[in-house]
């Protein structure tokens, strides 16, 4: 089994939550690519050729590289993937891997870096939003504490998941 000479690359992110996010790229040569996460702010993942890594879009259930704290989270032909139960205000990195080989004792990975991968991503960190009918203003206001929304419907769709809305 030859090992592929186009790294998957540009992972973008999007839809960046307090406990998910979507991932995206484009795709190299290989038959197969797997994605994997790690909770951290730097390091590259290094799979092992010869083993195949079960992938789980929730984070921490799918194989983890020894015990390096990168999980596989996708494994397989397509281009995207949502990974779920990650922590609030974290950084992860997200290191993507083609493969030849689709049997357990084949997987022949290309370990090289390509232009955005792997990247660097930090979850949404939850904030209170302020609500205050006599002092607040939805034209001027920012939703903190001293300068909150006027009406509950702006504190609302300003709000993203996991945040607080105070309406004192």
């Amino acid at each position: 089994v030859e090992t592929p000479t186009i790294q998957a690359y540009s992972i973008v992110t999007s839809s960046v939550q307090y406990k998910q996010m979507n991932l995206a790229w484009t795709i190299g040569n290989g038959a197969r690519r797997v994605v994997f996460v790690k909770q951290a702010s730097s390091g590259t993942a290094s799979p092992a050729n010869g083993t195949r890594y079960t992938a789980s879009s929730t984070f921490g259930v799918g194989d983890q590289i020894g015990s390096s704290g990168w999980y596989a989270v996708y494994d397989g032909l397509g281009t995207s993937t949502v990974v779920t139960r990650l922590l609030a205000g974290t950084d992860y990195r997200v290191q993507i891997f083609e493969y030849n080989g689709v049997n357990t004792t084949a997987a022949q990975y290309l370990t090289d870096s390509a232009t955005a991968n792997p990247i660097l991503q930090q979850t949404y960190t939850p904030i209170t939003l302020y609500c205050n009918y006599s002092t607040g203003n939805d034209s001027t206001g920012t939703g903190s504490s001293g300068n909150p929304y006027k009406t509950f419907h702006k504190c609302y769709t300003s709000s993203n998941g996991g945040d607080t809305l105070n309406l004192t």
